[in-house]
Formats: C-alpha cells, structure tokens, sequence
C-alpha cells in the first residue's frame, strides 16, 4: 500500500478499492476508484481551506452547466480532508494522439465554455495575476 493511501485513509470513502494516481495542483494526494468512476483528492490539515475553495469553485461550475468534475462528497477529520468527484466522461488526454487531441481543442473549448460566464457574477479570484503566481510557485524559472 502507498503511503499517500496509508496517510488519507481515514478520510478516503471505505466503500471501494482506491488507487494514487499523482497529486492536484494544491498538492493533493490524487487517488482513482478502482472502477475509474471516481477521483479523491485528499489534502492535510494545513491545506484543507485550499481544497474546500476548489470543492466550492466545482460546485459552483456545475450549478452553471460548465462541462468538469462533479462534486459528490467532502470528507473531513482534524488531520485531513478529501474531495470525492465524479470522473469526467471521455478518454485522457494523455492517451489521444496529438493530431487527434489538436483537432478535439475547439470542441472542448466549446464544452467548457468558462468565456461565456459573466466575471460580475463570479465569486472567485483566479485572474491572470493569482494564476501566474501560483505557477511560479509551481514551476519556477531557472535564473
């Protein structure tokens, strides 16, 4: 068993077969059901208000038709938390030939359609100036 499964699986739902599969963009340990209908994320205790924030931000794109991750369960205990989503329908990116994945771009952008929503209404900051910083903390340029 992996630590990161070891570590979340108090948090982790006990119901089904849990495999790591990488971690999220806030650092969190990233596991997959064993029938691939789900996703976990599980953070500790020191990131769990980042992980709600994206549990809120998911929520909100599906209560406005935008094409992601479903929101299905939130798991939290005084040392972790997890998010427990739906898998988004379809094949992997990573397994698309790169002609056939350039050619899927349009249509994916037209699932998604984030451009139509209106900023006014919006209740979270992820601009350009919040999303750079964030990749530099991720991917720092070699000076």
């Amino acid at each position: 068993m992996s630590s990161a499964l070891t570590r979340f699986r108090s948090v982790l739902p006990s119901d089904g077969e849990w495999e790591p599969v990488g971690s999220g963009e806030s650092g969190a340990a990233v596991f997959r059901a064993a029938d691939g209908s789900l996703y976990a994320k599980c953070v500790a205790e020191n990131t769990t208000a980042e992980l709600a924030r994206e549990r809120d931000r998911s929520e909100w794109l599906c209560t406005r038709g935008i094409s992601g991750p479903q929101p299905l369960e939130w798991r939290e205990k005084a040392d972790a938390a997890c998010l427990v989503t739906s898998a988004v329908p379809g094949v992997p990116a990573d397994r698309v030939p790169a002609e056939t994945l350039a050619a899927a771009w349009e249509s994916i952008a037209d699932a998604v359609r984030l451009h139509e929503l209106s900023t006014d209404t919006c209740p979270f900051e992820r601009g350009v100036t919040t999303m750079f910083a964030k990749a530099q903390t991720w991917w720092p340029v070699a000076r």
